[in-house]
């Protein structure tokens, strides 16, 4: 898994060919087990495999942005604050695993149409999130290099501009826990903004901080999409650094901004 944070990229273009019995046994056994369906704050968020079919209903428009994918997994969810933190962690452990078996990916927000997806949804679930699953196409569409160019999917944000120590005034020395918080650097977003902001501490516990972009998805989304995103960096924080206890006690820093505010700390 910390291999695949690295080697991982969004892949909106495939060879068309089916999933393989041997693969789609693997991604089935993922996601029938509750274990990896079960965020930080016990929100379980339901998966399903659905095939894309090249005739008929079962077929998931994409506007364009993915071709030729076999299959796509589905995440259904509540849409509660909570929850969109853990349709992050879990969405996103599921697309690491998927990439440990030789399977491509891309997170997918806004450029579905919903009404082509036929999963059971609950009175009060909805469906936020679904990726393309299958084999890589060698030869890249231009609209998918495009859209890496305008995500500007291969930028990060410095280091020193995600990560402090003590407060948000001081970098992180040298040696302290940097490489892990490296993984979390590399973690995707929506539109690639990074809103997370990680303060450590001497005692070793971690604080994440959400620095949200102002009006980012209003209009657009209907969820709390910069929150899922700071689930994703949480699960890229728990495989960098390995078996972690999260809780929420605000250590009331002075914020970095009128726009971030606490979210959850690790030790």
């Amino acid at each position: 898994m910390k291999k695949a944070i690295t080697t991982r990229r969004s892949e909106r273009s495939y060879d068309g060919k089916p999933l393989t019995a041997e693969d789609e046994n693997k991604l089935m056994a993922y996601i029938e087990e509750d274990e990896n369906l079960t965020g930080i704050m016990g929100s379980k968020i339901k998966i399903h495999l659905v095939k894309n079919f090249e005739n008929g209903s079962g077929r998931i428009g994409t506007y364009g942005v993915v071709k030729n994918a076999p299959a796509f997994v589905v995440a259904v969810c509540e849409n509660k604050a909570d929850a969109m933190l853990d349709l992050g962690y879990v969405f996103e452990k599921l697309v690491l695993y998927l990439e440990t078996i030789g399977l491509s990916t891309c997170w997918l927000g806004g450029t579905f149409k919903g009404g082509d997806i036929q999963v059971p949804v609950g009175e009060d679930e909805f469906i936020p999130i679904i990726s393309p699953v299958g084999y890589s196409s060698k030869r890249k569409t231009l609209i998918d290099r495009t859209f890496r160019k305008f995500a500007k999917s291969d930028d990060r944000l410095d280091f020193d501009q995600l990560f402090f120590y003590r407060d948000f005034k001081n970098s992180v020395p040298k040696g302290v826990m940097r490489n892990v918080l490296e993984s979390v650097r590399l973690a995707p977003s929506a539109s690639n903004k990074q809103p997370w902001r990680v303060v450590v501490t001497e005692q070793g516990r971690v604080h994440f901080y959400i620095e949200r972009t102002p009006d980012y998805g209003k209009g657009r989304l209907a969820y709390d999409i910069q929150m899922v995103d700071m689930g994703i960096a949480l699960s890229h924080y728990e495989i960098g650094r390995g078996r972690t206890e999260f809780f929420i006690e605000d250590p009331g820093l002075d914020k970095l901004s009128e726009y971030s505010s606490y979210v959850i700390s690790v030790k």
